[in-house]
């Protein structure tokens, strides 16, 4: 295999395994959802993400919810919100990304993504 090939294959290995994580995280989340702790986790691990997989992971999160009939409060939905927004903003590397992030972010966690597809 050239470099080429296999530089190709290790970006598509790592994007598929931060999808994987996403769902994990979302999944672990849901399930100790009245645990402060992991609200925390969540949002660091969140912000360590690309823009791509951060945005399906969030996409993800509130699809869960919806799936799984949980409710989902107005009020959670702000904590989860400025949780992982501060946890971006510690992210010095997606400082000049942040608006893009918070964007996606209020699109996802609002359900206002279907709306607009």
């Amino acid at each position: 295999m050239n470099k080429e090939m296999k530089l190709f294959f290790d970006d598509w290995i790592t994007e598929q395994d931060q999808k994987v994580i996403g769902k994990k995280v979302v999944d672990l989340f849901i399930k100790y959802r009245n645990d402060k702790k992991m609200l925390l986790l969540f949002s660091k691990i969140v912000s360590g993400m690309g823009i791509n997989d951060f945005s399906h992971t969030v996409k993800y999160l509130e699809q869960k919810y919806d799936e799984t009939n949980i409710n989902l409060p107005t009020e959670y939905k702000k904590e989860i919100i400025i949780s992982v927004l501060t946890q971006l903003r510690k992210n010095e590397l997606l400082d000049k990304h942040l608006d893009e992030y918070r964007m996606e972010l209020i699109n996802a966690i609002t359900g206002f993504y279907r709306l607009v597809l």
